[in-house]
């Protein structure tokens, strides 16, 4: 089943009522689709398919994503493609569990789960997605020059080497240059 739909939301519940207990989302949103105050998406476009299975959710997607990031260095708005897939198992629970007063959970042991009646939010996974894709280091690809940097680089004044340093580069260098000896020391 291959759906397209403004509201991206699936139970496991739904999902059992379709042939093969599987959905295909086919995504293509534009900057209109995302209320964020954190992330500037300008489109996503691929697919989600949802599969059901004894347990758990199968989730797997290939999407294509641009979003407006803020360069590391010139702290300029610029744009960014990022192209992603992603695989995940949700947990379905039949019942309601109320993990918090059963026990302590450690990071480890958290997981993401579903209720059967509970509907997934298919965007909000998507969003999960692109903010763990973005790069760490956040460089303009075109032109990342900061001018106030570059005259804070040419003022500061670089130490003066130590001297003993000279003598352990001239020790390398030699055993470089030296001709390859034997084994029997020749």
């Amino acid at each position: 089943m291959s759906s397209r739909h403004k509201y991206f939301h699936v139970s496991p519940e739904q999902l059992a009522a379709m042939p093969d207990r599987k959905a295909k989302y086919e995504i293509e949103l534009d900057d209109r689709t995302w209320q964020d105050d954190d992330l500037t998406v300008h489109w996503v476009k691929g697919y989600v398919q949802l599969e059901l299975q004894r347990g758990y959710l199968l989730c797997k997607a290939e999407l294509e994503a641009s979003v407006k990031l803020i360069c590391d260095r010139t702290l300029e708005p610029y744009d960014e493609n990022v192209a992603f897939t992603f695989e995940e198992a949700i947990e379905v629970l039949m019942h309601h569990q109320d993990f918090a007063s059963e026990m302590e959970l450690v990071g480890e042991e958290i997981h993401e789960q579903v209720r059967y009646l509970e509907k997934l939010d298919i965007l909000d996974l998507v969003r999960q997605y692109i903010i763990i894709n973005l790069p760490v280091r956040r460089l303009r690809p075109d032109n990342c020059y900061n001018e106030e940097l570059t005259r804070y680089e040419k003022t500061a004044s670089t130490p003066a080497v130590d001297p003993r340093w000279e003598v352990l580069r001239q020790v390398a260098s030699s055993w470089e240059s030296a001709p390859p000896s034997d084994n029997n020391g020749n």
